[in-house]
C-alpha cells in the first residue's frame, strides 16, 4: 500500500521504466520482423529470376559439381534438373 509521496513517485517511475522497456523491445521486435520479411521477399525475387531466366544458369560448388540449375538449362541441354545435379564440370 502506498502511504507516502515518495512511494508514489517510485511506483510512477517504475511504471514508466516498465513501459519504456516493453515499448523498446516491441520496436526492436517489429524491426527484426520487417528485416526478416524483406530478406524473404528478396530471396523469393532472386529465385524467380533464376528459375524463369531464358538463359542457362548454374550454381556450382567449389569442386565444379552443379548445385542448382534453372529449368531452361535442363530443357536446353536435354536433361532433367535432377540429372544435372550430379554433373561435375571441369
Amino acid at each position: 500500500m502506498i502511504t507516502t509521496c515518495w512511494q508514489l513517485r517510485l511506483v510512477v517511475q517504475l511504471w514508466r521504466s516498465y513501459y519504456w522497456v516493453v515499448g523498446s523491445f516491441g520496436q526492436q521486435l517489429r524491426a527484426e520482423i520487417a528485416r526478416v520479411e524483406a530478406i524473404r521477399e528478396s530471396e523469393k525475387r532472386y529465385q524467380e529470376l533464376f528459375e524463369l531466366a531464358p538463359r542457362c544458369l548454374f550454381s556450382l560448388t567449389p569442386d565444379g559439381t552443379i548445385q542448382s540449375a534453372n529449368q531452361f538449362s535442363a530443357e536446353y541441354l536435354g536433361y532433367s534438373q535432377e540429372e544435372l545435379l550430379v554433373v561435375r564440370l571441369g
